[in-house]
């Protein structure tokens, strides 16, 4: 990733962490294969974008932007043991319970949460409700927020908000009138405002089962869990990669991408990502091929267990706290595949089964 004119300095290490086991060497790792089984072939988008695992549904959602002339539904429910999408819903637009840049981030039980990034709205929807014909809205207040930081809902009550905006610490745990910050960052870039909200933004998801907090870097190999503990959350994992870089000219090139994908399991946090041991390097761009298909398994704290690889390039992986059932979204390279088809599966793989648990 590059950059012009920028200094850049690099804190290796959160001060606030016990530093954990996450260094095995991977190249010595077996690549083994992993079964999967096609739940739906049908996924038909221009292309897939939030991916969420309640426990009971599968839910994935087109990527719907301002500018674009996306018309239907943007949300989609899939059953996965009638291997079917149940319901469909979610309107582009600027009337009642529409969005113009959705986001869709997993709540709690079969709730999600929607928000609009540019503009106030935001909504709880009860996926068991729009499966039962009843109505799904769950309103909430108009957000508040002016930024593009993540935020997500931890309770009605309660939310924890990233925000690059944040010099001391990346997150607050909002409370009804409490604010908590906690964390701090692994990268310090002396860059101007947008830049920064750029670069250092990451992606935060939590598991109301397991009650931890992931949170992911996008343009270097970092992620963290935290645990929630009455109040407050605590850093209990890290995992990175080599976070380099090179500059010259001005021009500031990290030396790895992002983790691809990042999710929790019951037992385990897995990421997909390019095999970089293996000589694999991303491509950036919309050509299916190129997507990662390698499943880097983890405990919670850390430690690298096994690494597996699917037989097909892989563009989303979601999984929750009740079980170790991942699911993932990939694009077959079939050439006999019919033009008509869709270009996407849903294929479900049980991580459990794999691990011999």
């Amino acid at each position: 990733m590059k950059l012009a004119s920028i200094t850049v300095s690099l804190l290796v290490l959160l001060t606030c962490c016990t530093e954990k086991n996450t260094k095995i060497d991977s190249s010595k790792l077996e690549r083994e294969p992993i079964k999967y089984e096609v739940i739906t072939d049908s996924i038909y988008t221009s292309m897939p974008g939030d991916f969420i695992y309640t426990g009971r549904y599968v839910v994935w959602a087109d990527v719907v932007q301002p500018f674009s002339a996306f018309e239907g539904n943007f949300i989609h429910v899939v059953d996965p043991e009638l291997k079917k999408e149940v319901v469909s819903m979610g309107r582009k637009g600027n009337g009642p319970d529409e969005f113009n840049t959705p986001t869709v981030n997993r709540y709690n039980g079969d709730t999600v949460y929607v928000r609009d990034l540019n503009m106030p709205r935001q909504v709880l929807v009860s996926l068991t409700d729009a499966v039962e014909g009843k109505k799904p809205i769950i309103p909430l207040a108009p957000s508040q927020d002016t930024w593009m930081g993540g935020k997500l809902f931890i309770t009605k009550e309660s939310q924890v908000h990233c925000n690059p905006d944040y010099k001391d610490t990346p997150f607050r745990y909002i409370n009804g009138t409490d604010t908590i910050p906690f964390g701090q960052y692994v990268i310090n870039l002396d860059v101007d405002d947008m830049l920064r909200m750029n670069f250092l933004q990451m992606s935060i998801e939590y598991d109301a089962d397991l009650e931890m907090l992931v949170c992911k870097a996008g343009y270097f190999p970092y992620v963290a869990l935290y645990k929630k503990t009455g109040n407050s959350f605590e850093l209990m994992t890290e995992v990175k990669g080599d976070i380099d870089y090179t500059m010259s000219d001005g021009w500031v090139e990290f030396s790895r991408d992002g983790f691809s994908r990042c999710k929790l399991t019951k037992n385990y946090l897995v990421t997909l990502d390019y095999d970089y041991d293996k000589g694999e390097q991303p491509a950036h761009g919309r050509d299916n091929k190129t997507r990662p298909h390698t499943l880097f398994v983890r405990d919670h704290n850390g430690n690298l267990l096994r690494i597996f690889q699917l037989d097909e390039p892989t563009l989303s992986l979601t999984g929750c706290g009740k079980d170790n059932i991942l699911y993932a979204i990939i694009a077959p390279q079939d050439p006999d595949r019919d033009e008509s088809e869709s270009e996407y599966e849903l294929v479900r793989i049980d991580l459990g089964e794999a691990m011999g648990k």
